[in-house]
């Protein structure tokens, strides 16, 4: 039988008030990595650092320094990368190329590989 997964993953590990907190801290574009530090340390933890609302590439610096700083509260190993809701959500102003996507995802793969090899 295939594995389910609950849609809002996080809330399945964080108390009640630390859900909300999150959820408040996202929704006003503040939510830090130091959120992780409630996380169990045995579950993979995605890393959504490719934003679908900028066409503009991020840089693989500051990718690579927003993973480092998330492995200071999950194991490196239990860590990956995508894109914000793998470019899914429909929200008017926010739609990215195709070409656009395709190098944002070129660039979760190489720096998946700079970072885990």
């Amino acid at each position: 039988m295939a594995t389910t997964y609950r849609a809002e993953h996080i809330g399945s590990f964080l108390s009640p008030a630390e859900v909300l907190q999150a959820r408040v801290d996202h929704t006003q574009g503040h939510l830090s990595l130091k959120r992780l530090r409630f996380m169990p340390k045995d579950k993979t933890v995605v890393l959504g650092l490719m934003s679908f609302k900028q066409p503009a590439l991020e840089s693989q610096d500051v990718l690579r320094r927003r993973i480092d700083e998330a492995a200071q509260y999950i194991p490196m190993e239990n860590l990956a990368i995508s894109p914000q809701w793998g470019f899914a959500l429909p929200a008017p102003g926010n739609l990215l190329t195709m070409d656009q996507q395709a190098r944002k995802l070129e660039l979760v793969v190489e720096t998946a590989r700079k970072v885990w090899g």
